[in-house]
């Protein structure tokens, strides 16, 4: 379970809503980018990355 306590502060109309949503946007990404990555964490051959 992830809880987005820590919110980065906006400065709009609802900082609020939207240190929230940029908060579980961004754990969303990191969620799926973990489910990409396997768990090895390693990448496939053709990572530009690991080519360099």
């Amino acid at each position: 379970v992830m809880i987005p306590d820590h919110t980065p502060e906006m400065s709009c109309d609802a900082p609020w809503h939207a240190g929230k949503a940029f908060a579980l946007g961004y754990m969303r990404a990191l969620v799926q980018n973990a489910a990409a990555l396997g768990p090895s964490g390693t990448t496939h051959s053709t990572d530009a990355r690991r080519q360099a």
